[in-house]
């Protein structure tokens, strides 16, 4: 993953609707949620077997009771 890509994938994080997978974790690449789940372990596992080479961008998107106003 370079720096471009790398700034790119946040931006992308910082300002997408994630609200669909609140209380998830997710895996970014290429600008799209590619694995979401509770278990990040599990999700890992499937993202290591489709792309082992590849550096995943992980998040855990807050559920409604943690984002702060």
């Amino acid at each position: 993953m370079t720096s471009k890509t790398i700034t790119k994938t946040y931006d992308f994080y910082a300002n997408a609707d994630f609200s669909a997978y609140a209380g998830q974790w997710i895996i970014i690449k290429d600008e799209k949620v590619i694995f979401h789940g509770k278990n990040l372990k599990e999700i890992v596992e499937e993202f290591k077997k489709k792309y082992p080479l590849a550096i995943p961008f992980i998040a855990k998107v807050p559920s409604s009771k943690n984002i702060l106003w």
